[in-house]
Parts: C-alpha cells; sequence; structure tokens
C-alpha cells in the first residue's frame, strides 16, 4: 500500500485550466505589438531610404494598404509560430516526493492534452536548468526540465501555472537540491 497519505500531491491552482486561453492571449498581445513594431520599422526604413536615394518607394505602401499589411504580417506569422513552439511543451502541473518509496510522483499537461500522472525514483531523476531563450516580445520561462525515458517535463517558475503558489515552487525546487541535482 502507498503512502500517499503522509506525501500528497502538491498541486497547481491552474491544474484544470484551459491553457489555451492563456496562449491566445499572449498571442493577440505578440501579434499586436509585432505588427506595430513591423510598421514603423518597415515605414521609417523606407522613407529614410527614399529621403537618401530620392526615390518613390514609400507610395507604394501608401497607395496599397493591402501590400503594406502584408508585409508586416511576415513578421508577425513568425513570432506567433515561434511562440507557439516554445509554449507547446510538457507542463508539471503537481507534484509529491515520497521519500519511503524514494519516488518522485508527478503529474504534467500539455496545453490542450489532459493531466497524466507518472512517477521517477529518486536514482533515475535527469534534472536539469531550464531558461528559456529571449526571442523578440516572450517572456522568458525559468525554472527546472524533468527528463525521462527522452521526454522533457518543464516546472516552470515563472509563469501562471505556479504563480499564486510561491512556497510550493520554491519547495518543488529546495527538493531537488536535497537530492544532489542542482537546479
Amino acid at each position: 500500500m502507498e503512502n500517499t497519505q503522509k506525501y500528497p500531491m502538491m498541486v497547481s491552482s491552474t491544474k484544470s485550466d484551459n491553457y489555451i486561453s492563456y496562449l491566445l492571449a499572449e498571442i493577440v498581445l505578440v501579434s499586436s505589438i509585432t505588427f506595430i513594431g513591423a510598421a514603423f520599422i518597415i515605414f521609417y526604413a523606407v522613407g529614410k531610404s527614399d529621403v537618401r536615394t530620392g526615390g518613390d518607394n514609400l507610395s507604394t505602401f501608401t497607395d496599397s494598404p493591402a501590400f503594406y499589411a502584408c508585409i508586416c504580417l511576415i513578421p508577425v506569422l513568425i513570432t506567433v509560430s515561434t511562440l507557439i513552439h516554445f509554449r507547446n511543451r510538457n507542463y508539471i502541473v503537481a507534484y509529491s516526493f515520497d521519500h519511503d518509496l524514494q519516488v518522485l510522483r508527478l503529474e504534467h499537461r500539455k496545453l490542450s492534452k489532459p493531466v497524466s500522472e507518472f512517477r521517477i525514483p529518486f536514482s533515475e531523476l535527469e534534472v536539469r536548468k531550464f531558461q528559456e531563450r529571449k526571442i523578440l516580445v516572450n517572456q522568458t520561462y525559468s525554472g527546472a526540465t524533468i527528463v525521462n525515458e527522452g521526454v522533457k517535463y518543464d516546472f516552470v517558475t515563472n509563469n501562471f501555472i505556479w504563480e499564486k503558489q510561491p512556497r510550493m515552487r520554491l519547495n518543488f525546487l529546495r527538493e531537488l537540491r536535497e537530492l544532489n541535482h542542482q537546479v
């Protein structure tokens, strides 16, 4: 019989939330900023080029706003696809360190997939520091990555999943450090 009462699961308050809504809000914000930024940069660059060369390329954009908008959409598409790539990960939404059985129980989910559970013996824990690269306007996530059978599971410390539960977040990282897995 397992000793789950002694080591209960620490569960994120957003475990059953719709993560797609968080992603859609971020996509709208990133798209807006990127579109406006691209529009200003393109307008400035073409205008400066026209002044330097005496050309009239800026009139192409003012005569055809649809063409101008299509050119501004290219960076938006690149940014949104990059954002979706970085956000589609296995998020750890619950954990329990069972010291009697020497097992870490984890529950994880992706953006649109249901929660699933797995266990890793302490002796097989492979933990890496998780630090995302900054690309344009995305918020860089940090935390810990646990690798199990080639699959990465991310415990993100600075996003919506654990933001309202700082004590649980810190306890998870402290437990990993105590198991001699530096994070």
